[in-house]
């Protein structure tokens, strides 16, 4: 009996370490959670202007966005939706073609590495890096693509916006 208790004590010091350690809270949070979603202008990279098509002028306005934290799910495309329809510019009825485009931050693609190699934007950020793009023309909600992979967007014909 005497060996059987003798066995019984290092057993129950492991089984005692053993649950201490396993119950101790993670102190570590969740990679998500650490980076806050967020929606910033990345007004160095909107244009106005005007295009050439049969023989005439038509004036266009694209305006980008990063997009930190971004998760993809149901519950972030509505808030992204819910952002575009509530940041529409005032004059978008005024173009041929209004396009608002959000893009995910990464490495390559936000504010600081944009403004030190603005050519990324072209070369790496519109291939790697686009999430949404909405298009109206002359105020008329034509589409709205989710991209996924350069030539692959899921596109959605319906406004997420009461115009």
């Amino acid at each position: 009996m005497k060996n059987a208790l003798f066995l019984l004590k290092p057993l129950t010091i492991i089984l005692i370490v053993s649950l201490h350690t396993s119950c101790k809270p993670d102190t570590k949070p969740a990679k998500a959670a650490q980076e806050a979603f967020a929606i910033t202008p990345l007004t160095m990279m909107n244009k106005t202007g005007l295009f050439h098509a049969r023989g005439e002028d038509h004036p266009y306005k694209a305006e980008y966005y990063i997009v930190s934290g971004f998760q993809d799910d149901l519950a972030t495309e509505t808030v992204i939706d819910s952002f575009m329809c509530s940041n529409i510019a005032g004059d978008f009825k005024n173009f041929h073609n209004y396009s608002v485009t959000f893009y995910k931050e990464s490495a390559i693609t936000n504010i600081k590495a944009l403004t030190q190699n603005p050519k990324d934007f072209d070369r790496y950020s519109f291939s790697s890096d686009r999430l949404y793009q909405y298009n109206w023309e002359y105020g008329k909600f034509l589409w709205v693509n989710k991209i996924r992979g350069e030539d692959n967007p899921a596109t959605r014909f319906t406004s997420p916006c009461l115009e």
